[in-house]
């Protein structure tokens, strides 16, 4: 049996660690109810928001010969270029050799020739395309204000062609101008239509005839019956020749023969 000496000091010490607990159970308890305070490192830096690249603003003029033509012997196939505002087209040397055996000193329409209404509209649509563009290159509108001129792949043998509607002397042409290829040893044109008279066209902003490129797809036509729309499947890209505010068709190459599909009326 123990003595009362040491019983008392057992007490002593049980007493002790029963206070201490209840001590450290109080100040947890009270860490607790405290609101939590957030620290940022003093080695944090702050997050950055890189903010969303916004296209360049484009600018066209219509006071120049834009689009303007030039043979480029560096090239090997056609290209169309927007620089300070104005479209020039660069044409290679076999194919600005084969355009001016068929039509010498051809010349594209330029913007100035066109209907001021018909300007306007398209350039609203290439300053505002739909999705908007990263680089003008990606945009389709921004290329379709030149009006008169368009490049595609439209034989399907993944070159660069070019089509064009302009003025030949006392003559109106419009026309796909085809790069040379693996199929054709030399560049080849083909007419939308027989050249006609240009008396039309020499009238300061009279033109209403535009070009659109219009990639492969599906493509809806016209109809004067009711819910019997045509349907062309379009396997390269072709031109829809539009007369503003009236009746567009398709033009487009197939088994290298140009096809028409009129799309309005």
């Amino acid at each position: 049996m123990s003595s009362p000496s040491t019983s008392a000091s057992l007490t002593d010490i049980f007493m002790r660690r029963v206070v201490f607990a209840s001590i450290v159970s109080l100040a947890g308890c009270a860490k607790t109810e405290q609101a939590p305070q957030l620290e940022q490192s003093r080695d944090s830096a702050p997050l950055a928001v890189t903010p969303k690249p916004q296209p360049a603003p484009v600018v066209f003029r219509t006071d120049s010969g834009s689009p303007r033509l030039v043979i480029d012997s560096a090239t090997k196939e056609p290209r169309l270029e927007l620089r300070d505002g104005e479209f020039v087209v660069h044409l290679p040397l076999d194919m600005a050799r084969v355009l001016a055996d068929s039509l010498p000193g051809f010349a594209p329409i330029k913007r100035s020739s066109f209907d001021t209404s018909l300007v306007g509209w398209r350039d609203r649509q290439a300053a505002n395309p739909e999705p908007p563009p990263l680089d003008p290159a990606d945009s389709d509108a921004i290329w379709a204000a030149a009006l008169s001129v368009a490049v595609g792949d439209f034989d399907g043998d993944s070159k660069r062609d070019i089509a064009m509607e302009g003025i030949s002397g006392e003559l109106y042409a419009s026309f796909f101008l085809l790069s040379a290829s693996a199929s054709r040893a030399q560049p080849a044109l083909l007419y939308f239509r027989p050249p006609s008279s240009s008396a039309w066209v020499k009238a300061e902003k009279s033109v209403i005839n535009y070009f659109t490129l219009v990639r492969p797809g599906k493509v809806s036509g016209f109809s004067e019956e009711e819910g019997d729309t045509p349907v062309l499947s379009l396997h390269h890209d072709a031109i829809d020749f539009g007369i503003f505010e009236k009746a567009s068709e398709l033009y487009y190459i197939e088994n290298g023969v140009v096809q028409v599909f009129t799309t309005s009326d």
